[in-house]
């Protein structure tokens, strides 16, 4: 056993070993991974999440699989550690892990921990396809009654970059999910956003294009003002049509306004 391991194993004083195991981490892996596992159970609820972040930033099967133990232990410190430790490794068994994690029904915080996660991995840069998938996950919690508001929260301060990746949802098969994209996209609050959740407008279904009219009056967006002033005598939909009135009402949109982005 390695010095470093030595101190992380037995030290008397537990900043020592937190410090050890950490420092561990970074410089000898594979003897971070040994001692971390044995750490992980440990009954100190710091040293164990010392050591289960130190095992999150070790890149190997191994280390997936702990912190996969971690997220499921019957402790919540120990689960927190390993959520967050996930949320650190933009790969697509970490937005699994995370999935699950959000939808369990644990205590609030940890279900936060999971999206806040899952957000943190959209947004990492140059992984596009773990990047869509974490998305999609996050629309798919959205398009669950029981985490809709936190998952809409979340998609709303995902990076401009993500926004190709919310628009997906408008073409979703469900009606469910591409609510979730029109509440995602305006939660967002960007011009390319926008752009994009003009789309909904034109959705086959009255439910999605009756949100899309009630997010853009509540956004003000000038560029889809004519359209929507000839929605509120066009649509075939009664509620579609008195959403765009109330939107035109709100905002003086008329037929004939010419409008600008």
């Amino acid at each position: 056993m390695t010095p470093l391991a030595q101190l992380a194993a037995d030290d008397g004083a537990t900043h020592v070993r937190i410090a050890a195991i950490t420092t561990l981490g970074v410089i000898d892996e594979a003897t971070a991974l040994d001692a971390a596992d044995r750490l992980a159970n440990d009954a100190d609820d710091d040293l164990a999440a010392a050591a289960i972040a130190a095992i999150g930033a070790i890149n190997s099967r191994a280390a997936e699989d702990l912190l996969t133990r971690a997220a499921q232990s019957s402790r919540l410190p120990q689960q927190v550690a390993a959520i967050r430790a996930v949320a650190k490794r933009p790969a697509m068994h970490s937005i699994e892990l995370l999935a699950w994690a959000a939808r369990i029904g644990g205590p609030a915080g940890l279900q936060q921990d999971a999206i806040a996660g899952l957000c943190a991995i959209a947004n990492a840069p140059l992984r596009p396809l773990v990047r869509r998938h974490a998305v999609e996950t996050l629309l798919d919690l959205a398009a669950d009654g029981s985490h809709r508001d936190a998952a809409i929260s979340a998609i709303g301060t995902l990076n401009e970059d993500t926004v190709p990746d919310v628009a997906s949802g408008l073409s979703a098969s469900r009606v469910i999910t591409r609510l979730a994209a029109v509440d995602g996209l305006a939660a967002m609050r960007n011009p390319r956003a926008s752009r994009e959740l003009a789309r909904a407008l034109r959705d086959e279904d009255p439910a999605v294009r009756s949100a899309a009219v009630t997010a853009f009056g509540k956004l003000g967006t000038p560029s889809v003002a004519r359209t929507i002033a000839a929605m509120r005598r066009t649509d075939a939909d009664p509620n579609v049509r008195h959403r765009a009135a109330q939107a035109c009402e709100r905002h003086g949109w008329q037929a004939g306004l010419v409008s600008r982005a």
